[in-house]
């Protein structure tokens, strides 16, 4: 079983809806791995590469999703240890400078992401995280530069919409950065960091039931999460445990039965959640 749950404060009208992240699997065995499940993932990776340790292109995908996991010292390790076994550098050089940019390394992160040869989509993740790199390093110029050459690269990836917009949140320009939200989400409404530029974030959790990993905690739990046996605070010697019933408990303490609903204007902050 997989659970992430979220929720969302708007100022008074709902911005956006769809987001859906439920994979609720029971029984025995192992749960297909996803690319939604990067928890899982890391392990069956990690298990192949016990039989093909010299396999770059798994070990590329191990690095993919350490990223998922902002673990960029795992990251940068895999990705190292595959361009060593033969994985060419334009394939991996937009990978290393992500990691290095999680380790508060910008500059290198640029020097990384500046290698040439790379495929399309490859050019524009290096450039995205090149304008991150340089928003780190105080340059909105640079990044400026950056965003606007992957915008032309790609002038229809979410990803890139959403970057632009906390770019320009970041600079002041909040209507610009509402505008580049919305691209954003009408390309990808399932894009998490648009949703939250057009909000704010007020509770996020994630959890692995095969490995009792939680993989998001963001905020305080609230009465329903608590009632489903959430503990308050997440620490290191926290034990976890979430069963599909718990989730349902939280389904229904967050819905709103449509039947009820009147059109009249919210009498407080409105919160959107997915389960």
């Amino acid at each position: 079983m997989r659970v992430l749950w979220w929720l969302i404060g708007g100022g008074g009208t709902l911005a956006a809806l769809g987001l859906a992240a439920v994979a609720i699997g029971g029984g025995g065995g192992s749960a297909p791995v996803s690319a939604g499940n990067p928890g899982e993932r890391r392990i069956a990776l990690m298990n192949s590469l016990k039989d093909a340790p010299r396999d770059f292109e798994t070990r590329r995908k191990l690095a993919e999703t350490f990223l998922k996991l902002a673990d960029g010292v795992g990251a940068e390790a895999e990705i190292r240890r595959a361009m060593a076994d033969g994985l060419p550098r334009a394939r991996g050089a937009h990978i290393l400078a992500h990691a290095l940019l999680l380790q508060d390394d910008p500059r290198d992160a640029i020097a990384a992401a500046d290698t040439p040869g790379m495929a399309r989509a490859d050019a524009v993740y290096a450039a995205r995280i090149r304008g991150r790199a340089q928003m780190a390093l105080e340059d909105q110029d640079a990044a400026a530069v950056e965003f606007n050459r992957a915008l032309a690269l790609a002038p229809n990836d979410s990803i890139v919409w959403s970057d632009i917009g906390r770019f320009r949140m970041l600079t002041g320009d909040m209507a610009g950065a509402g505008t580049a939200a919305d691209k954003a989400v009408a390309i990808d409404r399932n894009n998490i960091e648009a949703l939250i530029l057009k909000g704010e974030l007020v509770r996020a959790f994630g959890y692995v039931g095969q490995t009792g990993e939680v993989t998001s905690w963001h905020g305080e739990p609230g009465p329903a999460e608590r009632d489903a046996g959430l503990p308050a605070e997440l620490g290191e010697e926290t034990t976890v445990l979430v069963d599909e019933k718990d989730v349902l408990k939280v389904a229904d303490a967050w819905s709103i039965d449509p039947t009820t609903l009147t059109g009249r204007p919210a009498t407080g902050p409105l919160r959107l959640g997915a389960i």
